[in-house]
C-alpha cells in the first residue's frame, strides 16, 4: 500500500503551511488563551478552501 502524498496533496499541505505561518503563528497562543478566533481569518481560510465540505457537482450540490 502506498502512503505517499500525491502531488496535489503536497500542494495543499504547502498552502496550509504558508497560511498558518503567515496568519496564525503570531496570534495562535492568544487565540488559544482567549478561546476566540478572528472571524476574518475564518473567512480567509474558507476562501482558500481549508474549511468546509466539498461535494462534487455530480452529487447535486445545491449552493452553486
Amino acid at each position: 500500500m502506498d502512503f505517499e502524498l500525491t502531488s496535489r496533496q503536497k500542494k495543499i499541505r504547502l498552502a496550509v503551511r504558508e497560511f498558518v505561518e503567515g496568519e496564525l503563528v503570531e496570534i495562535g497562543k492568544d487565540c488559544e488563551l482567549k478561546g476566540e478566533f478572528p472571524r476574518e481569518l475564518i473567512k480567509k481560510a474558507a476562501q482558500l478552501g481549508f474549511i468546509g465540505v466539498f461535494i462534487k457537482k455530480d452529487y447535486g450540490c445545491c449552493w452553486r
